[in-house]
């Protein structure tokens, strides 16, 4: 099984929600005072220390080109399905809404380690919201 915490609107590019890590872009102006900030700035360095980047992001599909994968986490992973939980959770905190994701067969695998998996996604792949 996989996990993977996705928002809630989606990106043309890989016809799904963009992922937690993508949330960066979205976020409001730091603000010193405010301990969400500076969780998420952690939680970020952590997952930057502690999850490897994959060397394979994306796979020529058909003829239609190069399509951009999507990350999955290994549910058995379980400090990075935790971390991941609290990021999700802080970042709707500050108003990114974030939904968790579940599947068996995410997609087309393109990359995968102990951690996580990379995925081209399939418009049939069976995920269930959590």
């Amino acid at each position: 099984m996989y996990i993977r915490f996705a928002q809630t609107r989606r990106d043309s590019a890989c016809r799904v929600a963009p992922g937690l890590f993508q949330a960066s872009h979205r976020l409001p102006p730091f603000d010193v005072t405010d301990w969400r900030h500076h969780e998420i700035r952690r939680l970020y360095g952590w997952f930057n220390g502690n999850l490897a980047v994959p060397d394979r992001l994306s796979a020529k599909v058909g003829r239609h080109g190069a399509r951009r994968g999507v990350c999955w986490i290994a549910d058995d992973a379980a400090r990075m399905v935790s971390e991941a939980r609290y990021l999700a959770w802080l970042l709707e905190d500050i108003g990114i809404p974030i939904n968790e994701l579940r599947s068996h067969r995410p997609g087309v695998p393109i990359f995968a380690d102990t951690h996580q998996i990379v995925v081209i996604p399939e418009a049939n792949a069976p995920v269930t919201l959590h």
